[in-house]
């Protein structure tokens, strides 16, 4: 497109009267515009686009008129700022007449961006409405109005996990939800179509993009005319979810998105995962004091016990070489009673007694310390494994100026 053309259609927009009845820009309106074009025109010859995009801008401010939509996205499109080149290339063919020249052009070059599945972005303190003076007001779309929509903000999700945004409206209202999202490092939104789960809109954000340190996303609802209704964020000011590892899952189950999704978590360094989500592998490991005591115990039982089902036997020995001495001859008495080795057997017979009664108590109470250190450690890798329950972490938004908030009144 030649600097000529952009310098005459703008020109013509600013010459031209307003066409609706609503409010035309002042006399002083129409020369601050003018002057504002000439200033950016001159911009643009010199090759500042940026610098003379924003006195564009200003002069569509002033005179409300959609021909200098069209300019402000040709130059954007120059710049290579694609997201921009598709807001102002729509907003142009929503607000400019019908017999507009470039209409044809501009619907082509909004065809190509949308099969590059280029996903438009609001700037800052602008909207969608067509509000300029060359258009027509027109009704309400729907008797819902922003009210009626609620979104709970996501703040933390586990690494390598997909992560669901929900948001509710009435099922009636014809509005439709889309998800932007990013991951970290990069720079562009992508737009995901929000579908109903039960009685809930449900987008996915795939696991391959919750690898890095955090996920930025934001809603836009809109109605049957593709005009926005309300939004949760915006590109300059979205939720942020920054990525924990002990962090609750935050995806369903049972729901499969238009991709059709397998989950299956992707792995990340010093990171255990299961059915419960996802936890540090130090959580299921005792100190190293607790895991040797443990041990001792558990060996001096089975030693204490072995010593007790020893010396119950030699016990044995002792009382059974008693009753042979005195029965070996037939009918006793059949020889004088040897009190020396009576009194060997007898002895030692009662030392192995002792021996097995005192060790079989020691080792019993061994065992029920053994015992009670490896339930404990089992019962504390159960607890420190995470619950099934409550997959979503809620919290108040706290305003839209700054990344990863949210003010809970706008959705």
């Amino acid at each position: 497109m030649r600097l000529t053309t952009i310098a005459l259609l703008a020109a013509v927009c600013v010459a031209t009267p307003a066409l609706a009845d609503t409010p035309k820009p002042t006399q002083a309106d129409l020369a601050g515009a003018k002057k504002a074009f000439e200033e950016g025109n001159a911009l643009f010859k010199a090759g500042k686009l940026d610098e003379a995009v924003i006195k564009l801008k200003e002069s569509y401010r002033l005179s409300r008129n959609a021909f200098l939509l069209y300019n402000i996205g040709h130059t954007y499109d120059q710049l290579g700022q694609k997201e921009l080149v598709l807001f102002y290339y729509r907003k142009f063919l929503a607000a400019a007449p019908a017999t507009a020249p470039m209409r044809d052009g501009v619907q082509k070059r909004v065809t190509a961006l949308e099969a590059e599945n280029v996903v438009a972005v609001t700037p800052e303190g602008e909207t969608t409405e067509n509000d300029s003076t060359t258009g027509t007001a027109s009704a309400p779309t729907s008797k819902y109005s922003a009210a009626d929509f609620k979104h709970e903000s996501v703040f933390t999700a586990p690494p390598g996990w997909p992560i669901d945004i929900t948001a509710a409206l009435p099922a009636d209202s014809g509005f439709t939800a889309k998800l932007f999202y990013r991951a970290s490092g990069e720079a562009s939104f992508i737009m995901k179509p929000m579908t109903w789960r039960n009685y809930e809109l449900v987008a996915r954000i795939p696991q391959a993009k919750a690898t890095g340190k955090w996920v930025q996303y934001y809603i836009e609802v809109r109605d049957k005319a593709d005009k926005l209704v309300t939004r949760s964020g915006k590109s300059t000011s979205p939720n942020l979810v920054n990525m924990e590892a002990n962090a609750k899952k935050q995806y369903y189950e049972d729901y499969v998105d238009e991709g059709g999704e397998v989950i299956a978590p992707a792995p990340v360094e010093g990171v255990t995962y299961d059915g419960g989500g996802v936890h540090d592998q130090t959580d299921y490991k005792p100190s190293g004091g607790m895991r040797a005591l443990k041990w001792t115990t558990t060996g001096v039982a089975v030693g204490l016990f072995a010593t007790s089902f020893i010396t119950y036997g030699l016990a044995g020995d002792q009382h059974d070489k008693l009753i042979a001495d005195a029965s070996e001859c037939g009918a006793p008495p059949c020889r004088e009673w040897d009190e020396s080795f009576g009194e060997r057997v007898q002895t030692l017979g009662k030392r192995y007694d002792a021996i097995y009664k005192v060790t079989l108590v020691a080792g019993a109470v061994t065992a029920g310390v053994a015992t009670f250190l490896w339930i404990r450690d089992l019962r504390r890798k159960k607890t420190s494994a995470p619950s099934d329950t409550s997959a979503w972490l809620i919290a108040p938004a706290v305003g839209d100026h700054f990344a990863g908030a949210t003010a809970a009144a706008e959705f």
